[in-house]
């Protein structure tokens, strides 16, 4: 009885444990996101959405849709859904020529070298969305 019990157990730990994997898009908050993006050891793929018409339409749907294809992940920041103080922080600090803030782009970064991959209306067609799955495939980890 006992093996039983703690094999349900292990079974059931494993279970849970499988079911927290990271999801591939994750949307953080301004404070998050820039203290990850920004930090010595960021390695990855990151978004700042502050184009009314990319949140109009719907571009996220492609953008998470590409990267849950290609296996990846990618950290974002919504900038038209923010209280006005946090977006106001945001703006102050995406003049600062110092800091880097990946607006309306993707953005691989690896080691102090960044690669761009923009992202407007053409996210919306076949040819856009194919040439974000090859962006990705490109720089995965």
């Amino acid at each position: 009885m006992k093996k039983a019990i703690i094999l349900f157990l292990s079974m059931t730990m494993l279970l849970v444990l499988s079911a927290c994997g990271k999801e591939p898009v994750n949307e953080l908050k301004y404070k998050e996101f820039k203290k990850e993006v920004t930090s010595k050891d960021f390695e990855g793929f990151a978004y700042i959405l502050t184009d009314y018409e990319a949140e109009d339409n719907d571009y996220m749907v492609q953008i998470k849709k590409a990267f849950e294809e290609e296996k990846s992940s990618l950290v974002y920041y919504n900038a038209q859904t923010s209280d006005k103080k946090t977006y106001n922080k945001f703006n102050r600090d995406s003049a600062d020529v110092k800091m880097y803030l990946p607006i309306n782009e993707i953005v691989y970064l690896k080691d102090d070298r960044k690669s761009v991959f923009e992202i407007d209306e053409k996210i919306l067609t076949h040819e856009g969305y194919e040439a974000l799955k090859k962006f990705i495939a490109d720089h995965k980890k």
